[in-house]
């Protein structure tokens, strides 16, 4: 399975189925240091004043950036404040092996040498109930994972992803092999995020970008891959065709003709067809400006493999 692109195949209302040099360091965010602690104050400082130069300088490049911008920004009079408190507390600190984290739930994660190998880190505010944040060394530079930031926020925004906090939390303290410039906020975007989070075992990407349906542990099966496997993958997928159905489009799957209607597609929903070379429907949906991949059928699919079973929950 890790040599080509393959794909559980069931129709069930439909078959379902980026690292290049980052920018330069503003120098508004410059004096916090090239370290995993000082890296996550520049992220801190830069959401409190609204700089997004700086937030995609100091960050990974991840899809929902933007919801970094969504921190109430410092009044002009508190800039200077922030700054000098970031720089001169210690209110960021480094986690090592063996360090518990307190997360949603009630449940606790402990930090392993894997999470903090040479070029690696967690780090947390020092304020009790807060999550630790991953930095990686990109090109020589300490930058931060704001992944969890982000999932915490598309949780925070929609509705019926009521309880899976504790399952993102657990989750995205995974390292993400996804390299490469994020995907677009599309419909095609979205699909094309889910199936590379889905084939490289990426959970945080899978819960920041596929609806908490039931069942969603089946998506988690695969083992983990490495970077470069993984940049294999996604070199695949950016060759693949993937696009948005119309009404009245007539599609092929699994020896059927699907002709979409407007109960699939509008404002707020769409049907993406990929091609992987057999043709794939992908339903998603539109909530609070941001595009999710509903994953029921993947699951479905999933399900009705034999060979297939659902991973078990992550222990710390």
């Amino acid at each position: 399975m890790r040599g080509c692109l393959t794909l559980p195949f069931v129709l069930v209302g439909f078959a379902m189925i980026a690292n290049a040099q980052g920018p330069s360091i503003p120098p508004s965010v410059a004096e916090f240091g090239n370290s995993p602690e000082g890296v996550y104050k520049a992220l801190l400082f830069a959401m409190g004043t609204g700089d997004e130069a700086a937030i995609r300088a100091v960050t990974v490049a991840t899809p929902g950036l933007g919801r970094l911008l969504e921190t109430g920004r410092v009044p002009s009079e508190g800039v200077a404040s922030l700054r000098e408190r970031l720089l001169k507390g210690n209110d960021v600190i480094r986690l090592k092996v063996g360090d518990i984290v307190s997360m949603a739930g009630g449940e606790t994660y402990v930090v392993k040498e894997s999470d903090v190998v040479e070029g690696r880190a967690l780090v947390k505010d020092g304020a009790a109930g807060t999550l630790p944040i991953r930095c990686r060394v990109e090109n020589g530079r300490w930058r931060v994972d704001a992944r969890l930031i982000i999932a915490n926020r598309r949780v925070a925004g929609v509705v019926h992803m009521k309880g899976v906090a504790a399952q993102v939390h657990r989750s995205i303290l995974m390292p993400s092999p996804l390299v490469g410039p994020p995907y677009p906020n599309t419909p095609e975007g979205a699909c094309r995020t889910f199936f590379a989070a889905y084939l490289t075992a990426d959970a945080p990407n899978l819960h920041a970008v596929a609806l908490p349906r039931d069942g969603f542990d089946w998506l988690l099966k695969r083992e983990p891959c490495s970077f470069d496997q993984a940049a294999k993958y996604q070199a695949d997928l950016d060759k693949r065709t993937f696009r948005t159905l119309k009404v009245g489009d007539t599609i092929e799957v699994a020896g059927r003709k699907v002709t979409i209607t407007a109960k699939e597609v509008g404002p707020a929903r769409a049907v993406v067809a990929v091609e992987f070379p057999a043709t794939l429907l992908t339903p998603c949906e539109l909530i609070n400006g941001h595009w999710w991949v509903d994953p029921r059928p993947l699951i479905a699919g999933l399900k009705a493999d034999p060979g297939s079973k659902p991973k078990p929950a992550l222990k710390p």
